[in-house]
C-alpha cells in the first residue's frame, strides 16, 4: 500500500516537472520573438537616427561621466531595442504558457489540461496516476516547435539583414535627409563638457552646370589695349632669387618694365581663316602706329 502511494507522489511529481518544462519551452519561445522584433526595431531607429539630418550625432554626458558624449544612433538603438523586448515578452507570456502549448498541440489538448489541474489540486489518486503516466507519453510525441511560426521568424531575419545592410550603406555614404525637404548635409553634434559644436559633413560631388552656371559664349572686345609687366615680380622674394624673366634671358634693372607685343606668326598653312587674321592683324598696328 504505501509502495502504491509511492509511485503515485512519483507519478504526480514528474508531471510537474513536466509541466515546468512546457513553461520553460513557452518562455523560450518568447523570447525568440522578442529578440528577433526588438532587433529590427533597434536597427530601424539607428537608421531613422543616422538619416535625418536635424538629430544630433552626439549628446552629451556630465563632466563626471568617464566619456563626454555618446552617439545618438547607438544609443536610441539601444533605448528602443530593450523597451521592445520587455514590452513584447511581457505581452506573450501574460497568456498561461500551458494553454498556449496545448493550443500548439492539440492531440494532448485534453488530457493535459486535465493533468494539469490535477497537479493544481495536488491529487494523486490511482486514476490521476494512470492520467499523469499517459499525458507523460503523449508529451514524447509533442514539440515546442509547434509554437514557433518559423515563416514569420525567418521573414523578421530578412528584414534585419536588409536593414542592417541600409545602416551600413548610411554611415559610410554619409546619408542625411532634411525633414523639411529634400537631402542635405548632416549637422554633426559633439559635446565636450557642457558645449557642443556643428560642422557640415561632406555631401558628395555636384553636378558642374550647379556650380559654374549655364555655359555662354563670351563676347570679344572691340578696343586694343596694352599690356605691361613688371619685371621685379611685386610681391616676389626680392633678393632671395632672380626675378622671373631673369631665367629667360629678358633681363633688366629692377625698375624696369617689360612692354608686351602681339605676335606674329610665319607659316599660315593649317589655320582657317589666316588672310582674315592676318588683315586684322595689321589694321591694329596701323591703329597703333598712328
Amino acid at each position: 500500500m504505501a509502495d502504491d502511494e509511492a509511485e503515485r507522489g512519483e507519478a504526480r511529481d514528474r508531471m510537474a516537472a513536466a509541466l515546468q518544462a512546457v513553461r520553460r519551452e513557452g518562455r523560450k519561445v518568447a523570447a525568440i520573438y522578442a529578440t528577433v522584433d526588438a532587433v529590427l526595431l533597434g536597427l530601424l531607429a539607428d537608421l531613422a537616427c543616422a538619416t535625418v539630418a536635424a538629430v544630433p550625432a552626439r549628446v552629451a554626458l556630465p563632466a563626471a561621466a568617464p566619456i563626454d558624449a555618446l552617439p545618438v544612433p547607438i544609443l536610441a538603438a539601444a533605448l528602443v531595442a530593450t523597451l521592445a523586448f520587455a514590452a513584447e515578452y511581457g505581452y506573450r507570456t501574460r497568456r498561461p504558457l500551458v494553454e498556449q502549448f496545448e493550443a500548439a498541440n492539440p492531440a494532448v489538448r485534453e488530457a493535459l489540461r486535465t493533468a494539469r489541474d490535477a497537479v493544481d489540486t495536488g491529487s494523486d489518486t490511482r486514476m490521476a496516476a494512470r492520467l499523469y503516466e499517459r499525458v507523460l507519453v503523449d508529451l514524447r510525441e509533442t514539440s515546442s516547435i509547434a509554437l514557433l511560426d518559423a515563416r514569420r521568424v525567418a521573414v523578421t531575419v530578412v528584414a534585419v539583414v536588409v536593414v542592417s545592410l541600409l545602416c551600413v550603406h548610411a554611415a559610410l555614404a554619409g546619408i542625411a535627409v532634411d525633414v523639411g525637404g529634400g537631402p542635405g548635409p548632416a549637422t554633426a553634434s559633439s559635446g565636450g563638457g557642457g558645449g557642443g559644436s556643428t560642422s557640415d559633413e561632406y555631401g558628395g560631388l555636384q553636378d558642374g552646370s550647379g556650380v559654374l552656371g549655364d555655359p555662354t559664349d563670351v563676347q570679344a572686345g572691340n578696343d586694343a589695349l596694352n599690356a605691361s609687366v613688371d619685371a621685379s615680380g611685386g610681391g616676389g622674394t626680392g633678393d632671395d632669387g632672380p626675378d622671373s624673366y631673369d631665367a629667360s634671358g629678358y633681363t633688366g634693372g629692377s625698375d624696369a618694365a617689360i612692354e608686351s607685343q602681339q605676335a606674329g606668326y610665319d607659316d599660315p598653312t593649317g589655320i582657317e581663316d589666316a588672310e582674315l587674321i592676318r588683315e586684322y592683324t595689321l589694321r591694329i598696328r596701323s591703329n597703333q602706329s598712328q
